[in-house]
């Protein structure tokens, strides 16, 4: 009767085990497809708000404050974009846009607007903040945010 009762519990422990593995390893496999899903979602958001900050930035630069409506005002098309993409990012990338974002926003006031020596200044503190949101999305979307199983291709290096 012992070796019965002994048996029937060797064999509950090696199903236990058994199931235990399988959802281990099926665990292992969803959370390596999803980071895989995320990481092509965040590399997608870290390109959009790559080529915003270019399109900024050339707005800016030929900025004309007569013209009352400008067609394609990309700091209002950042406006709209960042509610449904900024969490895809980075913190530092998020920050440095976000700050870029009200930095222009405050230069196309500043133009629209009664122009005061503060306002100036104020206004001009946006040139600095496009090669610092620059800088932080292209490290935002680095080596250390790709899915475990893939490995970054090696540097190439000139001799």
């Amino acid at each position: 009767m012992l070796a019965a009762i002994m048996g029937i519990v060797g064999v509950l422990l090696g199903v236990l085990a058994t199931h235990s593995f399988e959802w281990w390893r099926e665990r292992r496999r969803w959370d390596e497809q999803y980071r895989f899903q995320l990481y092509g979602r965040r590399l997608e958001a870290h390109q959009q708000a790559f080529a915003l900050v270019h399109r900024m930035r050339d707005f800016l630069v030929g900025y004309d404050s007569t013209e009352a409506h400008p067609k394609d005002d990309p700091i209002r098309a950042a406006m709209d974009w960042w509610p449904a993409n900024c969490l895809y990012m980075d913190q530092a990338s998020r920050a440095k846009l976000n700050a870029l974002i009200t930095g222009a926003a405050a230069f196309i006031a500043f133009h629209r607007g009664p122009r005061t020596p503060e306002g100036f200044r104020e206004a001009n503190k946006v040139w600095p903040l496009f090669d610092d949101a620059l800088k932080a999305i292209e490290e935002g979307i680095g080596v250390k945010h790709l899915p475990g199983t893939l490995k970054p291709l090696p540097e190439e290096h000139d001799d």
